[in-house]
């Protein structure tokens, strides 16, 4: 499916493309993620997502596919697979940035693939998600990345590198990263109405099924 979001950040071009380019950067900004190691141009992680009382977890992988600087065009590739389940999510990100007065406008769109739990809820759903999400990811980056930037150039200490590990075969190195876990992210939170209306008629029916499931037993058991 095709998700088309767009936002506004208060901050040059050049110093919105030095950020998002920079996904260890941004990492911590990314609701639900996690990331964890870092291997070349492979950045990889965890992402968790919660639909009610159930939390599915995915472990992935994202990487820059595509950069064109004077275009301001960035192409991101990022695929992970649940860690309890059968559920896969792929997704190819493109990025336009745009100058807008002193301001950059980014333009996002994502060719989404998902499987599993989450597939359920359709597009429209998760399109409500995914601009509730980027939301909160700018309000991130303008608040942590970008003020700290002017206030300390320091990285910040959630995704600090432990030490390097040498790789398989002798290539890149892998760089453990020391980050701290954030939130699963709440479809239904995210969502709001339209997912509670949707997931209510499966919550009903595993109550039903519950509830037939312990009456067979009790029949059973005064048979007995």
């Amino acid at each position: 499916m095709q998700l088309e979001n767009e936002f506004r950040v208060e901050a040059s071009v050049d110093r919105v493309w030095q950020v998002l380019t920079d996904l260890e950067r941004i990492a911590p900004c990314m609701p639900g993620a996690q990331l964890q190691e870092v291997e070349g141009d492979e950045h990889r992680g965890i992402v968790k997502v919660k639909v009610g009382p159930i939390t599915a977890q995915y472990k992935g992988v994202a990487r820059i596919v595509d950069r064109d600087r004077e275009g301001g065009r960035l192409v991101l590739r990022a695929e992970g697979r649940e860690t309890r389940g059968q559920g896969n999510a792929s997704a190819l990100i493109t990025a336009r940035l745009a100058a807008d007065g002193d301001a950059t406008a980014v333009a996002i769109s994502t060719d989404l693939t998902v499987t599993g739990k989450v597939a359920q809820f359709g597009r429209g759903v998760l399109a409500d998600v995914s601009a509730k999400l980027v939301t909160q990811f700018v309000e991130c980056l303008e608040a942590d990345v970008l003020a700290g930037e002017e206030a300390a150039p320091a990285p910040a200490p959630a995704a600090a590198p432990a030490a390097s590990v040498p790789a398989n075969g002798g290539g890149a190195q892998v760089r453990r990263i020391e980050s701290v876990p954030s939130p699963p992210v709440d479809l239904m939170g995210a969502a709001g109405a339209p997912v509670a209306k949707r997931v209510a008629p499966v919550v009903a029916l595993l109550f039903v099924t519950m509830w037939l499931v312990r009456r067979r037993r009790r029949r059973r058991r005064a048979r007995g």
